[in-house]
């Protein structure tokens, strides 16, 4: 499977359906193609990556806090931006305790370099998928109004509905 966003996630198969309702059709073909290539290439990487450091839960959900708290490059406010650098240094303080108490410091360092590496490979995947939604945007597949186009490139008033629609 592979993930879009946080909240979704295609199979290789629902390629051939996923531009079925689109408004051009005629790229529909070669899109559905290109998407196929893109969740086989991108997004069984990462579970290539992740079979191979095999993260236990407790890591893997540090790692999910890491990524949720990585938000330098948003337009958040200064007081959100330094909030975020306070909590993904107390993950990485608190998983380096627990390193050292467990496997010792050199291989606590070792471990959490492998699961940065793991992150890097997802926000890699990240900024290709972004690439793959405009290229079906500019394939006429896409507007610029498609809730998933907006969403995947962070625009801000989807992003600030859906946040509200949460609330």
């Amino acid at each position: 499977r592979c993930f879009g966003t946080y909240t979704t996630y295609l199979a290789p198969e629902a390629s051939l359906v996923f531009f079925s309702d689109c408004v051009n059709k005629q790229n529909a073909g070669e899109a559905s193609k290109t998407l196929d290539q893109c969740i086989r290439d991108n997004c069984f990487r990462i579970r290539d990556h992740v079979e191979r450091v095999q993260p236990t839960d407790e890591e893997f959900m540090a790692m999910l806090a890491l990524a949720f708290w990585s938000i330098e490059t948003t337009h958040a406010r200064e007081s959100l931006i330094d909030l975020s650098a306070r909590y993904r240094t107390e993950i990485l303080s608190r998983m380096m305790t627990r390193y050292k108490e467990t496997i010792g410091a050199m291989e606590g360092t070792m471990r959490i370099g492998e699961l940065f590496g793991v992150l890097g490979t997802i926000k890699r995947v990240e900024m290709n998928m972004k690439w793959e939604y405009e290229v079906y945007r500019m394939l006429d597949l896409f507007d610029d109004h498609t809730y998933m186009y907006k969403l995947q490139m962070h625009k801000p008033d989807t992003v600030c509905k859906s946040l509200n629609y949460l609330r």
